[in-house]
């Protein structure tokens, strides 16, 4: 699988957006957001400074931007949120400047084999911070996409969620990059194939994002 470097999902608006009146929403602890919190998503980039470029003006409003290095590309995420309300409160307040911002609600913690996989909480071997959507899936775009569903530090490492989306059915592709992350991804899909797949990925507790 050829991995060209990765764009934002979302481009902000241009023009300047002021604070709300009292400040950013709070969030309930000073830390990246984790999938068992309410936490908002502003999209993929392909390093950290171009994720903290691009979500200036988020930045701007008060707001704690995170980019997590999932291994192929950056998530940049804002929370934790306390719950629902406040997390709803602070969307519409980031949509304002960032109109592609989108609100994810705790995910479960995966149960079963999917546990030790890509459900794992550990940093370092997997891709546990990857949203899992709120709402329907996004609509599909026009082009093939993979879906990624772990990062690791060894090939070794990846070993044993391949072997599981074998086993579910799916063609995994193993992609290891020399000094950068292991990742495990499926596709490519095209159209509804798109949004079935990660609807049946997120019936399994599998963790995973877009990626072309």
């Amino acid at each position: 699988m050829t991995e060209p470097p990765a764009t934002p999902t979302e481009t902000p608006t241009a023009s300047t957006v002021a604070p709300r009146s009292g400040g950013a929403v709070a969030t309930s602890e000073s830390r990246t957001p984790l999938r068992s919190d309410y936490r908002i998503s502003l999209g993929t980039f392909g390093s950290v400074g171009t994720a903290q470029s691009r979500t200036a003006p988020v930045s701007s409003l008060g707001y704690t931007v995170y980019p997590i290095d999932l291994g192929s590309q950056v998530v940049a995420q804002v929370g934790p949120f306390a719950d629902e309300a406040s997390a709803r409160q602070a969307l519409g307040d980031i949509q304002r400047a960032y109109p592609g911002a989108l609100l994810y609600p705790p995910r479960a913690k995966a149960t079963g084999t999917a546990d030790s996989s890509s459900g794992s909480s550990s940093s370092s071997d997997s891709a546990s911070s990857a949203p899992a959507p709120a709402s329907a899936p996004a609509a599909a775009p026009s082009g093939p996409i993979y879906l990624q569903v772990g990062a690791f530090d060894r090939v070794e490492s990846a070993q044993k969620l391949v072997d599981q989306l074998r086993d579910l059915g799916y063609v995994p592709t193993v992609n290891a990059p020399e000094g950068r992350k292991v990742t495990v991804a499926v596709g490519p899909y095209t159209g509804d194939a798109l949004t079935r797949t990660e609807k049946r990925l997120d019936d399994n507790n599998l963790d995973h994002f877009r990626v072309r």
